[in-house]
């Protein structure tokens, strides 16, 4: 029994006010917007200081909080839920207790059954949070317990452990019966909102982008574009756009509104100047007086005037930035219809199928969807399939399923349902799976942690940004393990002196590393390449794991060869270079280096770097007498095809096998399946590692360790290798030296031309001859400087042949 029951009636009073005033002072932190026990938990995180109070307030929360952990101790069940959810974050300025909290929750659980207590034991034995056992049967029973009671964070995460079999087998059609829930609820509250359905939430984003990628730098370039992702990069595309609207632009006009009415990547969606630019678009391509359409418009201009007619009726229509009034969106949204606007098309067809402000009209309404489909208007392909789906299914699917393909979040939903079900397709539960997921983490308006998380993130608030991110992680979202697990390894490396780990996320150093290390293996399986890079390094340098070069080269192998990354491609020549992982081979890193180069050649620099040291490495072990393959390293022939049966068309090359110098082979294909078995468990992956290493104790072995037998120990192969370095060193020296010189020699001959004399011999050593050839090649060469401004080339006609006179009086 809570003690609250045990308490006369005003005092029971006076504990429930006490758990309100908390609750809403820490509710009011979070967003207004959505009130949905799910994201409760979340919506403590404001930033690491917290609300700034004056003193008085700082000491009347002092006292409630005192007071909530009175009623907590005795077993008040708010106070445990309120209480709990403090400590998890952080917030108001103190500290992150995740024990306690932990406490708390297994409390509230055992009086309740609370299904967020129980969704958060989950989360903490999954991860092992706060030295917490990590065992994922427990995190599977207290998953399952809460998602049972229609928690949907822990719906979701059950959908995606039955999905890739963590903690449980693998089984599609448990994994659809999670994600079809919350894909309900997330369409559901989509129609809620206004005509045609919600905004979307904005885009996720990955907070590596801004110091330049996980590493610093674009290690996945592929192709001549770059797409602008730091906030600098943005600001300067926003400001060229601006730049160019402001000077009459209508295509730029249009892009910024619709830019401003969606949002974009780091940029926030503000109707208001949406609204701005179209009014432009409008005074611009109508005739004041009347009202109508300029006559003398280009097709394009036609286009972009039917484009803001439809935005600005649906804005109108759906209230945004303006008073909502369905007959001015009438009345613009048919303008814009009139001159083929899909988008308008689709919201006329809308209004009519709705009797929105006009008769209801289904015939007309399904013509417009039509008319919307044909100019390949998302939207108005999905209304225009639905509207045959009891009709011509097949033909239905296609154009739902077009739209599915091209990002729709409805159409999505209904294919999923499509291929669920077997409805003008054929019946396939993994297609249902991967759509209902897309909806689930799409229209996350309700349970998404990532908005705390990056609300966290900018405040620097970096632990707190971690179990936020970590939650979505364990939610499935291939962003929330990458920005979590780079996280977890930043947060080390800032913290490396041991004073981070008294209050830490996890029970040491190890921990941390092999967390990090799963959500890089997960995020790397859901096809993330820089996550693959990132798995490889974990393995290559023993972070979370036992150092094993030969994992990390077939990780390396998989980036390069299906995903074609760069740095893969570099990492693997620079293993054969060292026979580090791989048989030291210089062919084949040379192959690996112009890979690289043609994948990237933003790398140049780098890799020409490398094929020098190459080279020199080459040559000292070819006059050592060492083998160094059967052809020169410049002049081999080019690869020869791998061999191919004559009824295969596939590009694909033929399993690439490694011998990790213990007998142990193993294909690349093979390596996929071996990311899918490794443990989430500290305590599993050393039995698993150990595993490997039985598998390998069939013959003869030393017992040194995988490390030293990975790298060359001898003495004789340490002398070379400090030979080379060295002379590779001294090259550098000399090949920067001579550029300086020949620097230098440029820039004194610019600055002789420039004051229209001849360079001055550093040496002392004048050449007539010479300085006369200079000189007439001034006084008769006619560049376009010369052409444009006679005077110049006059001036230097007039030195040709007072130094020809001088050279011949001489």
């Amino acid at each position: 029994m809570s003690i609250t029951m045990l308490l006369p009636k005003p005092a029971r009073a006076f504990a429930r006010n006490i758990v309100q005033l908390v609750s809403n002072i820490i509710y009011n932190g979070g967003s207004d917007d959505i009130n949905d026990d799910d994201n409760d938990e979340d919506s403590y995180l404001v930033s690491k200081e917290g609300r700034k109070f004056d003193k008085k307030g700082t000491d009347g929360l002092k006292s409630a909080l005192d007071t909530l952990k009175y009623l907590a101790r005795h077993d008040h069940h708010d106070a445990l839920y309120v209480l709990a959810g403090i400590e998890v974050a952080g917030h108001y300025g103190s500290r992150i207790d995740l024990k306690s909290a932990y406490q708390h929750y297994n409390r509230l659980s055992h009086l309740t059954g609370n299904a967020t207590a129980q969704y958060m034991l989950g989360f903490y034995h999954s991860t092992g949070l706060g030295g917490i056992e990590r065992s994922q049967s427990l995190a599977h029973t207290y998953y399952s317990f809460a998602a049972y009671q229609g928690h949907t964070q822990a719906q979701i995460t059950m959908g995606f452990r039955h999905l890739y079999g963590i903690g449980t087998a693998e089984s599609c059609h448990e994994a659809l019966k999670y994600y079809k829930t919350v894909a309900r609820k997330a369409v559901n509250y989509y129609h809620s909102g206004p005509p045609m359905g919600r905004q979307l939430p904005s885009p996720k984003l990955q907070i590596h982008d801004d110091d330049g990628g996980i590493y610093g730098v674009e290690i996945n370039y592929v192709g001549d574009s770059k797409v602008a992702k730091t906030t600098e990069e943005i600001k300067d595309l926003l400001d060229l756009l601006h730049f160019r609207a402001n000077r009459g632009d209508l295509t730029r006009m249009i892009d910024l509104a619709e830019i401003y009415y969606n949002g974009h990547y780091k940029i926030s969606r503000n109707f208001k100047k949406s609204l701005y630019y179209l009014r432009k678009i409008i005074s611009t391509v109508l005739i004041h007086e009347t009202g109508q359409l300029r006559s003398d418009l280009e097709d394009h201009k036609k286009a972009i005037a039917g484009k803001a007619f439809g935005m600005i009726g649906i804005m109108h229509w759906r209230g945004e930035g303006v008073k909502k009034d369905a007959g001015v969106a009438f009345k613009w949204i048919q303008k814009g219809a009139k001159l083929g606007n899909g988008a308008a098309m689709n919201a006329l067809g809308v209004m009519y199928s709705e009797g929105t402000g006009i008769p209801k009209d289904l015939a007309k309404a399904e013509e417009l969807f039509r008319k919307s489909a044909q100019t390949k208007y998302i939207n108005g392909q999905l209304n225009y399939g639905l509207t045959l789906l009891s009709t011509q299914p097949s033909k239905a699917f296609e154009h739902i399923y077009s739209t599915a393909h091209h990002g729709s979040f409805l159409g999505s939903f209904y294919s999923a349902e499509m291929f669920e079900k077997g409805i003008g397709t054929q019946q396939t539960c993994s297609m249902a799976v991967e759509l209902y997921r897309v909806v689930c983490e799409k229209g996350d308006w309700l349970y998404s942690p990532i908005p705390a998380a990056y609300n966290a993130y900018k405040n620097h608030n970096y632990e707190a940004a971690v179990l936020y991110y970590t939650k979505a992680a364990e939610m499935g979202y291939d962003i929330g393990q990458v920005n979590s697990a780079y996280l977890i390894d930043n947060i080390i490396q800032r913290h490396d002196d041991g004073t981070h780990w008294n209050s830490t996320l996890f029970a040491d150093v190890a921990h941390h590393y092999n967390q990090a290390l799963v959500y890089w293996t997960r995020a790397a399986n859901q096809g993330n390449s820089e996550a693959r890079i990132k798995q490889g390094d974990h393995y290559y340098y023993g972070l979370g794991a036992k150092t094993s070069p030969e994992k990390a080269a077939a990780i390396y192998t998989i980036a390069a060869d299906k995903e074609r990354n760069s740095m893969a491609m570099w990492n693997l020549g620079w293993m054969y270079e060292e026979g580090i992982g791989l048989p030291r081979d210089f062919h084949l890193a040379k192959r690996w280096y112009d890979r690289c180069l043609e994948t990237n050649p933003e790398a140049a620099l780098t890799i020409y770097l490398s094929l020098a040291r190459l080279t020199v490495k080459y040559l000292f072990a070819w006059i050592r007498g060492e083998y160094v393959g059967e052809n020169p390293l410049f002049f081999a022939p080019n690869p020869i095809a791998n061999k191919k049966s004559d009824d295969s068309d596939s590009n694909e090359p033929l399993p690439i096998k490694y011998d990790n110098k213990d007998g142990l082979e193993y294909t690349r294909e093979n390596y996929l399946d071996l990311d899918n078995e490794m443990p989430d468990n500290v305590d599993d992956w050393e039995i698993w590692d150990n595993k490997q290493d039985q598998q390998q104790q069939d013959g003869p072995r030393d017992s040194r360790s995988r490390q030293a037998r990975t790298h060359h120990s001898d003495d004789f192969e340490i002398t070379d290798h400090w030979a080379e370095n060295t002379f590779i060193i001294v090259l550098c020296f000399i090949v920067a030296y001579l550029i300086y010189i020949r620097n230098n020699r440029i820039a004194a001959a610019n600055e002789a031309r420039n004051n229209n004399r001849p360079p001055v011999n550093r040496q002392n050593n004048l050449d007539p001859i010479r300085l006369q050839t200079q000189n007439e090649h001034l006084s008769t060469s006619e560049t376009p400087v010369a052409r444009s401004f006679g005077q110049e080339t006059s001036h230097a006609q007039n030195q040709g042949e007072s130094d020809e006179q001088s050279h011949n009086h001489s």
